[in-house]
This record gives structure tokens, sequence and C-alpha cells, in this order.
């Protein structure tokens, strides 16, 4: 969760979270049991439905299967930071005044 402390941490704790953004999709990444298999250790789910749904795929892996349910705002956060930078900002007309014609 680009934070250095030992609650986020992958390698201190056997359940770990991760958001990140590659070729413009986002994807959330968990860490699973399987620490003996490199290829099956982590389980990644795509987050490109846009905000609500991704927002609902978040808290589904994260509260409704009760896997880190301390870690669900921090990943909302994340997650909702990196819709916001692709989105980009919309361009505001700048009002003119309207005087006599």
């Amino acid at each position: 969760m680009n934070k250095n402390a030992y609650k986020w941490s992958g390698l201190a704790n056997s359940k770990a979270v991760s958001v990140v953004e590659k070729d413009g999709k986002a994807s959330l990444t968990l860490k699973t049991r399987s620490q003996n298999k490199p290829g099956k250790a982590t389980k990644t789910v795509g987050l490109r439905k846009g905000q609500v749904k991704g927002n609902a795929a978040i808290k589904k892996h994260l509260s409704g299967n009760f896997y880190r349910r301390d870690l669900e705002r921090a990943a909302l956060a994340r997650f909702t930071a990196l819709a916001k930078a692709k989105s980009g900002r919309k361009a505001i007309n700048k009002k003119t005044r309207r005087g006599r014609k």
C-alpha cells in the first residue's frame, strides 16, 4: 500500500494487499498461502469496470472474504487516487462578462 510499516508489509504478514495500475488498468493483488509455489503465491483481480464496481470488488475481496478488513479503507483510497489520476482534469470554460451589445 506504498507505506513502510509492519502493518502493510507483505514479508511480515501472511496476508497482504496491493492496489497498482499497470498499462492503464488497475488491479488488486492478494497474497495467498501457497508459499512453496511462487507462481501461485499471489492472486490478482482486475478492477477495470469503473469506480463503483471497482470499489465493490475491493470490499468483496477484503471484507466479504474476511481477508484483511483493516486494509479496506487504505485500498479504497489508493484505488480512488489511481482513478482520479487516470481521469485527469476537465477543462473549465472561463465565463465571460456580458455587457451591453
